[in-house]
């Protein structure tokens, strides 16, 4: 009886067959792997882009700041709902009765939600000035400022072209002057103290993937 061994020629085509298809897969996770670090950086460098743009708007000093006549001031709680202060608040509040004191002419705009009775942030910011000193007179009340870009819609909406001073924290402003810019609105911001003016924010990383996205599909 004859018996026939498998030839060595077989064997290495098998395994030549094996090592093809994994480099193919290899290949295919590793395109795979690129294209999900790709999209998932976007927000990141989207995030940094609109910080570095907005550097030059900045200010952190008064004396610094061009003389416009309108000041923006966007809305914030008093007290979180765990009933704990909000630091960002005092800080706008802060920053606005400094710049009024320098500068009696100013003209401030409350721009916030009015959700009554249970959310009045412009009726809170108005009177917290008021009870700092400042004259209800200069104070414009916009009680549908429910988000930062329809706070300066409605600024565009009525004032058209004139220059503004936006107030707030340093990361919030850099999103509000990206707003600002593509709705063709000059403005500075003068960051006010409190929290979120430092470190990298979650919050703000899809913020400004959101103010993007809202800004390209207009």
């Amino acid at each position: 009886m004859l018996h026939y061994l498998p030839s060595k020629g077989s064997g290495a085509v098998k395994i030549n067959k094996f090592t093809a298809s994994m480099d193919k897969i290899r290949k295919r996770l590793l395109i795979l792997l690129c294209t999900f670090l790709g999209f998932s950086s976007i927000p990141i460098v989207n995030y940094y882009i609109i910080g570095l743009s907005a550097g030059p708007f900045i200010f952190n000093s008064f004396a610094d700041l061009p003389q416009y006549e309108y000041v923006l001031v966007f809305g914030a709680g008093k007290m979180y709902p765990s009933d704990h202060p909000n630091y960002a608040f005092a800080g706008r509040m802060s920053a606005v009765e400094k710049l009024c004191k320098a500068d009696s002419l100013k003209k401030i705009i409350l721009s916030g939600r009015n959700d009554k009775p249970h959310y009045n942030e412009t009726e809170v910011m108005k009177s917290a000035l008021i009870s700092r000193g400042l004259k209800k007179e200069i104070m414009i009340v916009d009680n549908n400022g429910i988000n930062t870009f329809q706070s300066l819609a409605n600024y565009k909406k009525k004032y058209g072209k004139k220059p503004v001073i936006l107030i707030s924290q340093k990361d919030h402003l850099e999103r509000a002057l990206f707003y600002a810019r593509s709705m063709q609105i000059k403005a500075v911001g003068f960051i006010a103290q409190g929290s979120g003016n430092n470190g990298f924010s979650f919050r703000e990383l899809f913020a400004r993937l959101s103010a993007r996205l809202n800004m390209m599909f207009r």
